[in-house]
């Protein structure tokens, strides 16, 4: 699925295509467990030709609802430690 925006001058006509970015990779559990923090890290998927802004984590005890985790880390990023 792509979105389309069209920009017309006098003279010419923009068509830009971008496509929907893919999620990331399944998290992946680093071997830094600790008695209240926790480090994931996980592979970006493909951009959509745009650049992302940052992802959003979540987490829940089980049985509970799920959180979000405050601090979301930036695009750039493939791994965050995630701190109660």
């Amino acid at each position: 699925m792509a979105n389309e925006m069209l920009i017309q001058n006098d003279k010419y006509l923009f068509v830009f295509c971008t496509g929907v970015p893919d999620s990331p990779t399944k998290p992946t559990i680093m071997s830094d467990i600790r008695a209240r923090s926790l480090t994931i890290s996980w592979l970006s998927g493909f951009d959509g030709y745009g650049p992302l802004r940052n992802y959003t984590i979540q987490y829940r005890k089980r049985g509970g609802t799920w959180m979000y985790v405050p601090d979301s880390p930036l695009a750039n990023v493939t791994s965050f430690t995630v701190t109660k």
